[in-house]
């Protein structure tokens, strides 16, 4: 077919024409056309409108997904039409978009911290992730753990509506202060320094704030600070029983040793000047200068001896200055430094504190826990009570005459007014009065023009009314060029995390300002609010069931007002972990997988414009892994296409009409009630988070996860699929979209199956035998152990007593090294896999695939013969059926009626273990046909001769007419391939695969053989066989041996090459050493009970593995292993590819199988024949010692399938059809597929029988 040119955003492209705009420009780089109901598996829906481009000549917009590119076409993609549609389209989606994109805790936190993310490590006991994750957004958290007021549990909790708030605020102290106190305390990746200078004026929380995230940036920061010590108010105007100095100086410390520099008692206006500060070389200037000033009362005798402004009282205490202070103390204010100058004054000494305020309780700005708290220590309260004149004896203050209040209208602050009670006046004697009721800036001292060159020249700091310094919101950006202002100087008196968020966000637009990008804010980022649509009501909670909160323990109030020590002792483990759980996940767990938000985001919606009436659903969590809800979705109909166009079910459909139009189950019921495969494709196509993942941890975060690609270890087909990890801790696994035929695909397994690398059975250390009981030995002399045991016996025993087991779930790697440990170690070539020892003789090494997936799924007609692809190979099943949408035609060859054979154009149903007569009978067939002779195939003419017709039908049960309508097809097929299960559970027998693949060729067919399990064909490439070497160089080949022996640098002619049968050695209890790597024959009642017999009565027993197995119990030395996801290395899938695992979470032992095979060699004093810095250096090994391995690249999608040309291992001979008989299991050879299983079918059970 002819190409067309076009072109798109000025961009000439040629291009097929059966391709569509959206394909077309993703193919070229041109990646800004968003879409929410496209899915490259599916033809195009075009349902969300998204996707909108100009085409020049159209009267319209055109959706790019379902738009085909045709001669001449100018396609724009991006212009202020485009993006106004696609925001209209957004905003029409969101209308009834019921759901929460975070907790409204991080909402009404004023720093964003992601607090439903930190709590969730928290409860898994990530504490340093948990750290991490705060000081994403705070980096003074243990210091906010003990003064913030806590507006995320009073405002954001939704918990108060079922009974109390969490103690967020206790949970992120008790993190924070392990963290600081370990000795080891989190650290954040510095930039490297970037040459740019940035001043900070103030070390509060706003500078701090500032200078922390400058400095992670790579800026030279200094801080200048007017006190002799950092720390602002947190320091001079919060007392030690709040706040410890020895906690401040712990995270002020941390900040310092970033890179940032301090200069105290250096005072702005006196010492330096902004000016200054940019002749001398400062690229901006954070100007973070607090609020020192105290408000006056403004009642007559205020000036008087013993009336004290509050906060002068704590800077003087805070200084460490003598201060006199006894008898009756007033204090008039209703602020949290009103609070701590009542408390402060109690542990003084004095005789009585009485707090005057005038509102009522409910309207104090005071943080609840402090107030109550100067209750228990019996500081008085007096309400609805102003000071209207200080009265004094003499000199000095000794009563304060005081005005009754009443409340009116709320004023500006949303509190109600107070009002004065005509004819109320009383007095309150008293020696002191602390006057507390706010706070000023210093600002205007500096701008009254008694300060010479504050500024430069030319420049004015504009003030607001307040006094305050007026900045750009969000980016705290002064009318001063290159000055930056935040916290309590800018906002007036306000909280300690207010004036973190403000200096965080100063920094982050003194970044972009320095670097030349204009001064700009954080990014905005779109939130969906439940709240947008009505008020939240507990029928909305995830969870109605009550949980007491963990309350602080606190000191004793006797012990508490004799000294400063603090008062809150800090929650137990216990506690936190019980606080942790009550946390209700209010916030999306798709959150940073979100399309939709994610594009709401980029185009600026206004959730609000059309907002209407709102669709509430109720959510399903009936499934145990599957988790629906339709308030999220957007009924784009990817889940209902995926689920019946890919998998070939029908578990979604849209139900009723009209605005309550949803996706569910199949007529509304649970999917527990559909024939959903649970395969959880339906997840990786949801883009907004409407069908989710039940998540196996105890908290399932949301986390910004890093996305690790790399393969399944379970079956033979090797789907890449991407490995989400949030620290060490794998949190989910989900489709990869790599340009494969897998693209997207998997089965449950690959999808759920991912649990048992945090299983709490892993094992994560060593064991060795000590008499009859293994014990708890460190790794590093298990190894040693293990070395000299070995060392011991090969002295004493010669090679054909030694046996190693590997796991067909190894990696190349991991197995090339087993192989070489035992060969140039044990001096054996007895190394293979127990499922070749339980079935002997079925396997035929020589019967490799020639197809590759692309081949299935473009293929005019497909061969089925020893499978049942839906049980055994799920992903292999779905390249047939998307073979059989695009017009393919399925012959299937099996003993038994299945979902299969119901789509199969021709079912030739055959009697067990027959399957490949009936494959002969087809190319009898074919050749009938063709009228040609029978291909040169030792002993395929006498196979094939009479094996048609009745005689046919005599031998295999088979109707001739199905053969003959199969040979048809077949012949007058160009692309066909034909399908086997090297590992097929029905009847067989030794020889049946040579048969199988006689019959492909004879057919003209490719072949496709597919393996059990994950890494058999890199198994069997590796040399893990007595028979030959890696690369299938033959074990008795001198040729070889003398190359390898130059590669491996050790002798290897004396080895016995002769063939041999391991079984029978084990049988005859012969082996005296046996390495188990991976598998678990004891566990497997399909393995013969002379060969477990023979493994017993060997002298040495080692066994490697994930978990405790059954044959790692009776082992003289256990070994933990590594998990294919805590691995680096490679497997080599059924269609010869071989593809790369990356290591995702480090393995519980701290040490990858390679490293531990490595150990134990070099141990054994072959250090250099086992020195590999990696697996790379392995990989580059084997492309040495296996010609077909030479030019493999595991990176390379379309390069990473090895020569087929080197492939040496001779062909086996088509001995006689043998009577057939059914295979040993070799699936639960190892705990990760039968753990898979038990587990599975342990969870639907029960979620099938529990009440919904």
């Amino acid at each position: 077919m002819a190409l067309v040119k076009l072109e798109i955003d000025g961009k000439r492209i040629i291009a097929d024409p059966n391709r569509t705009i959206l394909e077309v420009a993703r193919e070229n780089g041109i990646s800004g056309i968003p879409t929410l109901c496209h899915d490259g598996q599916l033809e195009p829906f075009a349902s969300c409108f998204l996707c909108v481009v100009k085409v020049r000549g159209a009267r319209t917009l055109l959706p790019a997904c379902a738009t085909k590119v045709a001669a001449g076409m100018v396609v724009v993609t991006n212009d202020e039409e485009i993006r106004l549609s696609r925001k209209a389209a957004l905003e029409l989606l969101l209308s009834n978009h019921y759901a929460d994109c975070v907790g409204p805790c991080q909402l009404e936190c004023p720093a964003a911290v992601d607090i439903q993310g930190y709590i969730a490590l928290a409860a898994l006991g990530k504490y340093r992730d948990a750290v991490r994750l705060i000081k994403e957004k705070n980096p003074l958290p243990s210091v906010c753990g003990r003064v913030c007021t806590r507006p995320c549990e009073v405002k954001g909790c939704r918990r108060n509506l079922l009974d109390e708030a969490v103690g967020i605020d206790w949970i992120k102290r008790y993190v924070t202060d392990l963290d600081l106190g370990s000795g080891d305390a989190w650290k954040p990746e510095v930039a490297p320094p970037n040459g740019r200078r940035v001043a900070v004026v103030g070390a509060g929380p706003a500078g701090l704030s500032c200078a922390y995230y400058l400095a992670v940036r790579g800026y030279e920061v200094k801080i200048f600070e007017a006190l002799p010590e950092a720390g602002g108010m947190l320091r001079y105007g919060i007392p030690e029983y709040r706040l410890p100095k020895e906690v401040l100086d712990l995270e002020i410390d941390q900040i310092l040793s970033l890179g940032v520099t301090l200069q105290t008692n250096a005072e702005l206006g006196r010492d330096f000047t902004v000016a200054g500060l940019k002749r001398e070389g400062f690229g901006a200037i954070f100007l973070g200068l607090g609020a020192w000033a105290s408000s006056e009362m403004r009642v007559k005798g205020e000036n008087l001896p013993g009336v004290l402004s509050g906060i002068e009282f704590l800077k003087n205490f805070g200084l460490r200055r003598k201060i006199d202070i006894w008898g009756r103390v007033l204090v008039v204010g209703g602020g949290n430094t009103a609070i701590d100058c009542a408390r402060t004054a109690l542990r003084l000494g004095v005789k009585e504190v009485r707090l005057l305020y005038r509102r009522t309780r409910n309207e104090m700005p005071a943080n609840a826990a402090e107030i109550h708290e100067a209750e228990q220590e019996r500081v008085r309260m007096d309400f609805l009570v102003a000071p209207v004149r200080v009265i004094a004896a003499g000199d000095r203050v000794t009563a304060l005459e005081c005005l009754r209040m009443e409340l009116g209208e709320p004023d500006a602050s949303g509190r109600r007014s107070p009002k004065p009670v005509r004819g109320s006046e009383f007095t309150i004697d008293c020696d002191f009065v602390i006057s507390a009721i706010g706070q000023a800036t210093l600002v205007p001292r500096l701008l009254d023009g008694r300060v010479p060159d504050l500024l430069p020249a030319g420049e004015v700091l504009n003030l607001t009314r307040w006094q305050t310094i007026q900045v750009r919101e969000g980016t705290g950006e002064t009318s001063v060029e290159g000055v930056f202002s935040g916290g309590d100087v800018v906002t007036g008196a306000a909280t300690a995390i207010e004036a973190i968020a403000a200096g965080r966000k100063a920094a982050h637009a003194i970044d972009s300002y320095l670097r030349g990008a204009g001064v700009r804010p954080e990014p905005w980022e779109f939130f969906s609010r439940k709240d947008t649509f009505k008020k939240v009501d507990l029928e909305d909670l995830r969870s109605r069931e009550s949980a007491p909160r963990r309350q602080m323990p606190l000191l004793s109030i006797e012990d508490r007002v004799k000294s400063f020590v603090e008062v809150e002792l800090g929650y137990t483990p216990e506690d936190l972990e019980a606080e942790a759980r009550r946390c209700l996940e209010c916030g999306c767990t798709a959150l940073f997988d979100c399309d939709l938000r994610r594009y709401a985001t980029e185009y600026g919606v206004d959730i609000t414009r059309f907002l209407g009436e709102a669709r509430e659903c109720r959510i399903d969590r009936s499934h145990p892994l599957i988790d629906l809800d339709p308030n999220k979705c957007i009924l784009c109909g990817r889940c209902v296409r995926i689920c019946s166009e890919v998998v070939g079910e029908a578990a979604f459909g849209f139900l009723q009409r009209g605005f309550q139009t949803a996706v569910k189950p199949a007529l509304g019921g649970s999917l527990l009630d559909t024939d959903c495969v649970t395969c959880g494709m339906c997840i990786g196509t949801c883009p907004t988070g409407a069908i989710a993942e039940k998540s196996s941890l105890a908290k399932p975060g949301p986390w910004k996860a890093e996305r690790v690609s790399s393969v399944c270890p379970y079956c033979g087909v090797g789907c890449r699929l991407d490995h989400e990890a949030h620290g060490d801790t794998l949190v989910t696994v989900s489709r990869s979209e790599d340009e494969t035929a897998l693209y997207g695909k998997h089965c449950k397994k690959g999808r759920f199956g991912y649990r048992h690398v945090s299983a709490s059975d892993r094992l994560a250390g060593a064991r060795v035998r000590t008499g009859r009981a293994l014990q708890e030995t460190p790794i590093p002399g298990a190894i040693d152990y293990t070395a000299m045991r070995l060392r011991e016996l090969t002295r004493r025993s010669t090679g054909s007593e030694m046996l190693v087991l590997v796991s067909p779930r190894l990696t190349n790697e991991e197995i090339y090294l087993a192989q070489k440990l035992a060969r140039v170690a044990l001096k054996t070539h007895n190394v293979t896999t127990t499922a070749h020892l339980v079935n002997p003789g079925l396997p035929c090494p020589d019967v490799v695939s020639t197809a590759s997936y692309a081949e299935i799924a473009d293929a005019q007609a497909l061969l089925l013969v020893h499978s049942n692809l839906p049980e055994e190979h799920f992903v292999a099943d779905l390249l047939v059926k998307q073979s059989l949408r695009k017009g393919g035609r399925l012959l299937y060859v099996h003993p038994e009626e299945n979902r299969l054979a119901r789509l199969a154009e021709v079912f030739l149903r055959c009697r067990p273990g027959t399957e490949p007569l009936v494959a002969l009978g087809i190319l009898r067939a074919v050749l009938d046909l063709r009228g040609g002779p029978v291909p040169d195939v030792p002993g395929l003419g006498e196979a094939l001769a009479g094996l048609r017709g009745e005689t046919l039908r005599e031998r295999t049960g088979v109707d001739p007419a199905l053969v003959e309508r199969a040979a048809a097809i077949l012949e007058k097929s160009i692309l066909k391939t034909a399908i086997l299960n090297k590992d097929y559970r029905g009847s067989r027998a030794a020889g049946d695969e040579r048969w199988l693949a006689a019959a492909a060729r004879g057919l003209g067919c490719s072949l496709l053989c597919l393996h059990e399990k994950a890494n058999m064909q890199g198994l069997l490439d590796m040399g893990a066989s007595p028979g030959w070497y890696p690369g299938y160089l033959p074990a008795g080949d001198e040729a070889v041996v003398e190359e390898l022996e130059k590669e491996w640098c050790v002798a290897l002619r004396d080895l016995d090459a002769r063939p041999v049968d391991v079984a029978a050695l084990l049988r005859e209890k012969k082996i005296r050493v046996a390495v188990v790597l991976g598998e678990d024959p004891f566990g497997n009642p399909d393995v013969p009970a002379d060969l477990i017999e023979g493994l017993l009565a060997a002298d040495l027993l080692v066994v490697g593995d994930l978990f405790f197995t059954e044959t790692a119990k009776m082992a003289h030395v256990v070994l933990p292993l590594s998990a294919p996801a805590e691995t680096s290395g490679t497997y080599t899938n059924s269609e010869r590819r071989v593809q790369r695992l990356r290591r995702v979470v480090p393995p519980p032992a701290g040490l990858e199988t390679w490293e531990i095979l490595v150990g134990i060699g070099a141990r054994m004093g072959y250090r250099f024949k086992m020195k590999y810095a990696g697996t790379g250096e392995i990989l580059d090994e084997i492309r040495r010692v296996a010609p077909i391995y030479a030019s493999v690249d595991p990176d390379d999608g379309a390069g990473g399938i090895w020569d087929l040309s080197g492939f040496r291992l001779a062909a086996g001979e088509l001995a006689p059809l043998a009577p057939a008989a059914a295979p040993g299991r070799t699936l639960p050879l190892d705990r990760l597929e039968s753990g898979f299983r038990a587990w599975f079918e342990d969870l639907m059970e029960k979620a099938r029988t529990a009440p919904r």
